[in-house]
């Protein structure tokens, strides 16, 4: 017996869940012996018409499978979402720090400013007998100080401005002409959260484990569904003829209808391997689930400790400000007060992060933190 290759140009299927339809033409020939005296005949069918299969979900299978693909997409949409959470958080994190070191580069060179003058007068002093040089050298060693730390400010400032451009997909040096020093208040109020709970159960992190243990416990199902049988219906409706030129004719219409059952009976011992893998993969996930959550909790309590203490920290700077009269510890509260805001600000940035952005393009959320 010989088939030959479909006369149509092609089958064209598509699945509609558990269910498949396609359709085509094929030409079977046959030769066999006919007759009493042996001779062989040849013939030819012809065909033409849909088949369909379907295949009864009686155990689940093609259900689980179903939620297994499901649970995979929401997991990479997820991790998708926690990867835009952490850019966003990035992004501000490295805005803070920008807005920092351009204040504390200008205090600096308003303390330097002061320096030159206070060294001025230590040296006329001395010269004319009211002073003395260790006075001089003090004062010159007080001055190089603060010239030595502004080069390293105005990296930390480079730096953060490069960053930010390549966050957002620039050249480092791309934002420069917008990012020229300017007045950044301190975020130090309560933060609008909500329900601290709810949002850690948002956290892209935490959703995509528990997806990906859904998935992993919907292929344990799967795997248990191939322990029984798979009863599928076949069927065929269309036209079959031995003329090709009459295949279309309403006296050629046929149709067939054919059950089938397949069952791995005889390989049961690789079915309930496949299972037990299934099962050892649910436990990872599950582990995997647990571990995420207790992380999530570390990295939100830990972020909202550094945001209390650095909240305290400022409103002890700035107490200590409203006490100073002389005008250069002024300024080294100053720079102490710069740093502050910008460590505030840092840590409010790991609060919104530690909760998954919270709203991170919403009023109150990320986004409003930059300003």
């Amino acid at each position: 017996m010989l088939r030959r290759g479909a006369l149509a140009a092609g089958a064209h299927r598509r699945a509609l869940g558990h269910h498949v339809v396609g359709v085509g033409a094929d030409q079977l020939r046959t030769r066999q012996a006919a007759g009493a005296d042996g001779e062989r005949v040849t013939t030819e069918e012809y065909s033409l018409g849909f088949d369909a299969a379907w295949e009864l979900d009686l155990f689940g299978r093609l259900r689980r499978g179903a939620e297994a693909a499901r649970a995979d997409l929401e997991a990479e949409q997820a991790s998708l979402e926690d990867v835009q959470v952490s850019v966003a958080a990035e992004v501000a994190r490295n805005y803070f720090l920008l807005r920092g070191a351009q204040k504390r580069i200008a205090v600096a060179e308003q303390t330097l400013a002061n320096l030159h003058d206070t060294l001025r007068l230590t040296e006329t002093r001395r010269d004319l007998g009211a002073g003395s040089e260790l006075d001089v050298q003090s004062s010159r060693a007080q001055l190089k100080q603060i010239e030595a730390g502004i080069p390293l400010l105005e990296t930390s400032a480079a730096r953060a401005r490069h960053r930010l451009a390549v966050l957002l997909g620039l050249q480092p040096g791309a934002l420069d002409p917008l990012l020229a020093p300017r007045p950044t208040p301190a975020y130090a109020k309560a933060l609008p959260l909500g329900d601290t709970r709810e949002l850690l159960r948002q956290r892209a992190d935490v959703r995509m484990a528990e997806r990906q243990l859904a998935a992993a416990t919907a292929r344990v199902g799967v795997a248990t569904a191939d322990l029984f049988p798979r009863i599928s219906i076949g069927g065929f409706a269309g036209f079959v003829s031995g003329d090709f030129s009459g295949l279309v004719a309403g006296g050629n219409q046929s149709w067939a209808l054919a059950p089938s059952i397949r069952w791995a009976a005889f390989d049961s011992g690789s079915v309930r391997a496949r299972l037990r893998a299934a099962e050892a993969g649910a436990d990872g996930a599950a582990v995997a689930y647990e571990k995420a959550v207790l992380a999530a909790l570390e990295d939100t309590e830990n972020s909202l400790v550094d945001y209390a203490r650095h909240q305290e920290h400022l409103r002890i700077v700035a107490d200590f400000l409203l006490l100073l009269d002389a005008q250069r510890t002024q300024l080294a509260a100053d720079d102490a007060l710069a740093d502050a805001e910008a460590a505030v600000n840092i840590a409010a940035v790991g609060v919104y992060k530690a909760l998954g952005g919270a709203g991170t393009a919403g009023e109150g959320g990320l986004a409003s933190l930059v300003r």
